[in-house]
């Protein structure tokens, strides 16, 4: 008999709190509220990129990318950033998939309401 073993990811999460420390000073007790605007955005645009992938939408697909890395990067989700981009780098390659679900994790993670996004600066 044949033993099966199943392989889960462990993303190492790569995270600079600048950005959202930056918010947190420039706008007070707005902050929160900014912060969780950005997140959403950032929920929305992944959802869009989805929907391209699902499609196969190889044209369209690669401007999404890149604004889930620039999103990311602007609230220091360092990791996101990077999977995105090398998304984008390998899209239709044989890596693309593990990337794409890779994007999808770390997305994920930062809307977490565990996160600590959020809860760092409060």
């Amino acid at each position: 008999m044949a033993i099966i073993h199943t392989l889960t990811p462990q993303d190492v999460i790569r995270h600079d709190p600048g950005p959202v420390a930056g918010i947190y000073r420039d706008h007070g007790g707005q902050a929160a509220r900014i912060v969780r605007k950005r997140l959403a955005a950032l929920a929305l645009e992944t959802a869009k990129a989805a929907d391209l992938e699902k499609q196969r939408d190889l044209e369209a697909l690669p401007a999404r990318l890149r604004q889930i890395a620039g999103m990311a990067a602007d609230l220091g989700l360092l990791s996101l950033a990077d999977a995105a981009a090398a998304a984008e780098h390998h899209l239709g390659g044989v890596a693309f998939p593990a990337l794409w679900a890779r994007v999808l994790r770390l997305t994920e993670a930062a809307l977490n309401p565990a996160s600590d996004l959020l809860q760092a600066q409060q």
